[in-house]
């Protein structure tokens, strides 16, 4: 609302009566205070839009699959392959989950495509536990005597047996022969697999050693 409305140009402020000054200084404040109340609330929205911009930039893909943890997604890996699962355990650069019943560990260099996110996102609270790396999923496995398949980045079967050891950088698997299970992992040589070759880890949960 212009000026000119509120006040016309014909007609001076002492041709006007005090009582429709009066009216027509609240109409200008009235105007002017909802001009600004506007401008204020856009304002604000903007503020928000530019806050909602800047938390989504720091949001890793690791803590979208954190907060879908009882949501079954589909993930589509670099090799071609593709894996239906529910996140479980979610680590600093891997998840974990089951398919079929088998336990499965994805390091997140061997994901191509994540399907079914909603909006979630979780950040682990726990410092000790955002920096627990695919080792350490991996190292329970070792522990469990778990039967394992790795496979590596490009889809190929890098290795088949018993989960024999973990170091710092790699994996350590004692070959099946025949296709029966060692039962020693003593005087036996195992095949090493360094993490960065690793595409997926298949655990047979219901074999152990």
């Amino acid at each position: 609302m212009g000026l000119d409305r509120l006040w016309p140009t014909e007609r001076t402020p002492a041709t006007i009566g005090q009582g429709e000054s009066a009216v027509r200084w609240d109409a200008l404040f009235a105007d002017l205070q909802a001009q600004w109340e506007a401008e204020a609330s856009a304002e604000l929205d903007r503020e928000i839009a530019e806050a909602v911009r800047v938390e989504q930039s720091t949001v890793r893909l690791i803590d979208r699959l954190r907060g879908h943890r009882d949501v079954t997604l589909g993930f589509r890996l670099l090799s071609g392959g593709h894996v239906a699962m529910a996140p479980q355990l979610v680590g600093e650069d891997w998840v974990a989950g089951t398919e079929a019943g088998a336990g499965i560990v994805l390091p997140a260099s061997s994901i191509a495509v994540v399907d079914g996110l909603g909006r979630r996102a979780s950040t682990e609270p726990s410092r000790a536990r955002r920096g627990l790396g695919i080792g350490t999923v991996l190292r329970a496995l070792s522990r469990d005597r778990a039967v394992i398949t790795v496979q590596g980045a490009d889809g190929s079967q890098l290795a088949q047996g018993l989960s024999a050891g973990v170091g710092r950088d790699h994996l350590e698997v004692l070959p099946t022969h025949g296709g029966e299970v060692p039962r020693s992992r003593s005087m036996q040589a195992v095949r090493a697999i360094p993490f960065s070759a690793l595409g997926l880890v298949r655990a047979d949960v219901a074999a152990r050693i």
